[in-house]
């Protein structure tokens, strides 16, 4: 791959020679507050803004930037987030939208500050991960170089969307951010060269860098990082965060870079794609160097076979002060697992060690990942053995049909007259609670946030009708709201909620209600007893089980008597388990106990049992 130059370096030159320049102490700073100098010397149209060195630090309140135009930080000029503002979750430093052919540089010691012990502080603050030093959007031919930046409440650079292209970041120090040295939400042709980011901590992920799209419709492609070093950051070095299958294919390729000393690991390759389908690309590791005392350097999450390749070159994993093996995976869909060429990595570590470590992989088996590995102890080498490794997960076929019971709500009613609240789940992200009412028979259902990184906001409701129209909408006001489900038709109605990340409890004061689960349903930090319904002549029932990385659970099912049938041990990971089971004269009810839980698990059944759980079995609805 080759980062081609373009017209932006053709600008910058020119401006350097023949452009118009103004400084900013032309514009009369005040020591006390300097964002209307700065910001009348970037609007006044001049080709050249010089933030010359007034004798102080520039104090700022958020600033705008403009296009055609090239910003220089004077040698040991400092300018700072204004102590005391920035209360706005997302008010960020310099700001460029719609900013082509942009150059922001620095000159000597030229710093960029802001004020992230202040902004973790709650007492003072609302919780943000978003108070960022400089964003991007929607800006072409950007360079940004040659500057130490230092202690957002965010990201030292963010390119958001919409996309932005043909950037240059060089030469720049991130360091102390809150959440990311640099995150690249969605961007076409960045070179990332010769750039420190290091010590970032306060917010997941924590990472180095993070490319790391909202949605499917912000590709990355054509980024490439070279000659970078990365270490310090509580979570990653390199966090490759891309769980969806994207409009565009990935393509990254990082270049003789060093990551160590982080305190999750050094890489995480989260690019298996979603239930739509594999992300297609590539992510190409070229003659960097790992290490560190903590953590994993390389973890794989969802691998897929036929999706991106994921490759190295001479690289070096110097793992012989970490106490943990090197390489990691986890996996949570059918397809086979690969797309891995190790190419000639070497492992520095003990040859009597373990090179891989693995959570529960489900159903799906391990190709053979191409290349080798190379483990070296001084003097003495040998090869691991990929052939055996990928033997140990030859897959579940019994499995591979695995599927739900589609949701028909058509004929289901209250089993009983009252219901119960139960045994309260914490739900996150999507989920769709039923809830039957009649005209004579309204049902109250009260939505609470029980955990928030952001506790304040709203949470969007949908409500939809027996016959699929949509019968209202609501913003729920966090951290409780309710809402009243007064209908002229009865029948089992779908609330379709949406928690922003948040964790939060659905609960009823009336009969005939419980959780979708025919996609699986997702829980947070929750122990708790859910009820299903098991048909009268099914003699097998198949769960399946999964946990985030790092958030285990344990669980146990029990039978309509009460018998213990199956006990899955603390995992973390996926598992398909199968209970067989006698004929029944009718449906009964099961129990799901789901303990010792960390954060974040999801539970499904499959056909044909009914995709639906119960907090409690008062709730149940039956045909």
């Amino acid at each position: 791959m080759c980062f081609k130059l373009n017209s932006l370096f053709v600008f910058a030159m020119a401006a350097c020679c023949m452009a118009r320049t103004v400084k900013v102490t032309e514009f009369a700073p005040s020591k006390e507050d300097a964002t209307a100098a700065i910001q009348a010397a970037i609007y006044s149209g001049a080709d050249v803004v010089e933030v010359d060195n007034p004798g102080f630090e520039y104090l700022v309140m958020p600033i705008k930037l403009v296009g055609n135009q090239e910003v220089v930080f004077k040698n040991n000029v400092v300018v700072r987030a204004m102590p005391g503002e920035y209360k706005q979750l997302s008010d960020s430093m310099f700001t460029a939208i719609n900013a082509d052919n942009l150059v922001i540089r620095g000159e000597g010691n030229a710093t960029l500050r802001m004020n992230k012990k202040d902004y973790q502080d709650a007492s003072r603050y609302k919780p943000s991960e978003w108070r960022h030093a400089i964003v991007l959007r929607s800006s072409r031919n950007v360079i940004i170089r040659d500057l130490r930046i230092e202690s957002s409440g965010g990201d030292g650079v963010y390119l958001g969307a919409p996309m932005c292209k043909d950037v240059l970041l060089e030469n720049l120090v991130l360091d102390d951010h809150h959440r990311q040295g640099i995150s690249v939400i969605t961007a076409e042709n960045v070179m990332i060269r010769r750039c420190t980011m290091s010590n970032t901590s306060g917010t997941a992920p924590m990472a180095g860098i993070d490319f790391e799209p909202n949605r499917c419709s912000e590709p990355i492609i054509n980024n490439v990082m070279e000659d970078c070093d990365i270490f310090g950051n509580a979570g990653f070095g390199i966090d490759y965060a891309v769980p969806f299958n994207s409009v565009k294919p990935l393509s990254i390729t990082v270049r003789n870079c060093r990551v160590h000393d982080n305190k999750l690991g050094c890489i995480r390759f989260d690019t298996g794609g979603d239930a739509t389908g594999n992300l297609k690309g590539f992510v190409k590791m070229e003659d960097c160097t790992l290490s560190g005392k903590e953590g994993t350097a390389i973890v794989f999450r969802s691998p897929r076979a036929n999706g991106t390749e994921i490759s190295f070159k001479n690289c070096v994993f110097d793992n012989s002060a970490n106490p943990n093996p090197p390489i990691f995976f986890r996996h949570k869909y059918t397809e086979d697992i690969g797309g891995i060429d190790f190419g000639n990595t070497v492992i520095l570590q003990g040859l009597d060690r373990e090179v891989f470590a693995t959570a529960e992989m489900g159903i799906a088996k391990m190709l053979v990942p191409a290349g080798s590995l190379t483990i070296k102890d001084g003097a003495k080498e040998c090869k691991a053995d990929l052939e055996a490794f990928a033997a140990k997960f030859p897959g579940q076929p019994e499995f591979r049909n695995f599927a739900s019971k589609p949701l028909v709500l058509d004929g289901l009613k209250p089993a009983n007259a009252n219901g119960a609240v139960g045994n309260q789940v914490i739900l996150r992200n999507n989920a769709t609670f039923l809830q039957y009412a009649s005209p004579d028979c309204p049902a109250k259902v009260t939505f609470e946030v029980s955990w928030a990184r952001y506790p304040d906001g709203t949470m969007p409701l949908e409500v939809i009708a027996p016959d699929g129209t949509v019968f209202g909408r609501k913003q729920l006001t966090c951290p409780k709201d309710t809402y009243e489900l007064k209908v002229t038709r009865a029948g089992v109605y779908r609330l379709v909620l949406n928690t922003g990340g948040r964790g939060a409890f659905i609960t009823s004061d009336s009969p005939g209600c419980g959780f979708v689960s025919e996609f699986g349903l997702h829980t947070f930090r929750s122990n708790h007893d859910l009820y299903f319904e098991v048909p009268a002549d099914l003699t097998e029932v198949k769960v399946e089980l999964v946990t985030d990385p790092g958030e285990a659970m344990a669980v146990d099912i029990f039978d309509e008597n009460g018998n213990c049938v199956l006990t899955v041990p603390r995992f973390e990971g996926m598992q398909y388990r199968l209970i067989r089971r006698k004929k029944t004269q009718t449906a009964v009810l099961w129990r799901y106990h789901q303990h010792d839980s960390v954060e974040d698990n999801v539970i499904r059944f499959a056909q044909p049992i009914e995709p639906i759980l119960y907090a409690s079995p008062e709730n149940w609805l039956k045909r």
